[in-house]
């Protein structure tokens, strides 16, 4: 999204861009991982709490990118993604950051997950291709899947002196 927006410009200027991405669940591997090291030595690992949080994940976009605008996450359930839309156009319209990456990551199927929302019984076990079948008498539950898709959010000034390549209006 951002080599896009920037028309392929290696140096382009992402001072003023921010990042806003949202998960439901975070960085769950992560903390398994750290959990699981914890359990066997009794140690924990000096960089377990900053990878373990959820701010990591829009503050490692941010770092590789070099954007220098507001780093936030949120998390608000299935609707993550949308939520983290709507901050990054917030900050865009208050004019906190002219320019802004938002969406959702998940990666959170891993045997604890599911045995956690199996634990609800609210996971679809299904062998069905399309087991969610909303609204529809007898549907079962929920599939768990993983993906992420972010956007290049900017304010109509950058898309009218055209650094910004605009997919969508």
């Amino acid at each position: 999204a951002a080599r896009e927006a920037a028309y392929g410009n290696a140096s382009a200027d992402f001072d003023s861009c921010g990042v806003v991405i949202g998960s439901s669940r975070g960085a769950t591997r992560s903390f398994e991982k750290f959990h699981s090291q914890f359990i066997s030595t009794g140690k924990s690992s000096a960089v377990m709490s900053p990878a373990t949080t959820g701010v990591a994940i829009p503050a490692a976009v941010a770092g590789a990118l070099g954007c220098k605008g507001p780093s936030l996450y949120v998390s608000s359930a299935c609707q993550t993604g949308l939520t983290a839309l709507g901050v990054a156009c917030s900050l865009i319209q208050t004019g906190q950051a002219r320019r802004m990456l938002a969406g959702g990551a998940e990666a959170s199927v891993t045997p604890f997950t599911l045995g956690g929302l199996d634990a609800l019984k609210i996971l679809s076990h299904s062998r069905d291709v399309y087991p969610l079948k909303s609204g529809e008498p007898g549907r079962e539950g929920t599939v768990l899947s993983e993906g992420a898709t972010v956007f290049m959010l900017a304010g109509g000034e950058e898309i009218e002196k055209g650094q910004v390549r605009p997919r969508a209006e």
